[in-house]
């Protein structure tokens, strides 16, 4: 084969990673607010059939990188606090899901081929195979965390895809509870894409400052773990 002809299967990754960055641009760049409260708007009369289809909407959306926030506000502004939890913790796994299994098939491999020579990328990596569930039951509690760059991030990594998931359900209840209740008082789709947390009361407030601290264990755990896997190669 010619140097510069390129494999199928690489022309078609090429493809797809071209594809997936374009949709992402749109969705940053193109305002979302009116379709979004219409579609939110239509799903508030369209039964549990209506549920299941916003649940698919959700797990796409969020994989190619649309904010997953309005989602799980929106869950508990159309079908109430209790329901709203439970189907916005389930789509949030799902979604997270989805996202690290398509990580893991297609981009493991490269990322991996691309760091294998950076010492602290490979420290990292020993730390979150470790102690994986740790931190990222600590990066989900965290609100600074973007939700679909850690996904393929992980995906890359060698954590398992149990303590994956595990951390993913135990990390995001908090989060999804602060979120379901204050769609659940909203009285307009529009507020939706504007929350306040202070509207949210206790729950809100937990979420908050359980996500301040988790960010700062977090970080300092990872730094911790890191440094010790450095200290382990070295001797």
């Amino acid at each position: 084969m010619p140097a510069t002809e390129i494999a199928p299967t690489r022309r078609w990754h090429w493809l797809a990673a071209v594809v997936v960055v374009s949709v992402v641009i749109a969705l940053r760049l193109v305002p979302m607010e009116r379709p979004f409260t219409a579609v939110v708007g239509w799903f508030r009369n369209a039964g549990p059939w209506g549920a299941l289809l916003f649940v698919g909407l959700h797990v796409g959306a969020t994989t190619v990188s649309f904010p997953g926030l309005p989602f799980v506000v929106a869950y508990g502004y159309l079908y109430g606090f209790g329901v709203g939890f439970v189907l916005a913790l389930s789509a949030n796994t799902a979604a997270a899901s989805l996202a690290f299994a398509v990580g893991r098939r297609f981009a493991r491999r490269w990322a991996q081929a691309r760091v294998r020579n950076l010492p602290w990328a490979s420290a990292l990596d020993g730390a979150i195979r470790t102690h994986g569930f740790r931190l990222v039951f600590l990066l989900r509690l965290s609100p600074l965390t973007p939700f679909a760059p850690l996904n393929y991030a992980l995906a890359v990594s060698s954590i398992s895809p149990r303590a994956y998931v595990l951390a993913t359900v135990f990390g995001s209840v908090p989060g999804a509870i602060a979120l379901a209740y204050l769609g659940s008082v909203a009285t307009h789709p529009h507020a939706l894409l504007h929350v306040d947390p202070g509207a949210g009361g206790l729950p809100a407030l937990f979420a908050r400052w359980t996500g301040v601290v988790a960010t700062f264990v977090g970080a300092v755990l990872a730094a911790w773990y890191v440094r010790r896997e450095v200290a382990r190669d070295a001797a």
